[in-house]
């Protein structure tokens, strides 16, 4: 696998410890990045989903938004 081969709205599905929380989002198409009501992020503000994780989520989801650049 590529970084290009995944879809940046289905990232979370390769982070285990974030998918666990994606399911009570507002939104059905919650990419738990912006959005209000996000489960993940209410998770990790309850220290439940390591801060490093996300982060390292958030970087790749922008990196694929962004046609493989870093950002």
């Amino acid at each position: 696998y590529s970084i290009n081969d995944i879809e940046y709205d289905k990232l979370y599905y390769y982070f285990r410890d974030i998918e666990k929380y994606s399911g009570n989002c507002k939104y059905r198409r919650c990419i738990h990045y912006k959005e209000p009501d996000c489960s993940v992020k209410d998770a990790l503000d309850k220290n439940l989903i390591s801060i490093n994780r996300y982060n390292n989520y958030i970087k790749l989801l922008l990196e694929i938004k962004n046609g493989g650049k870093n950002v």
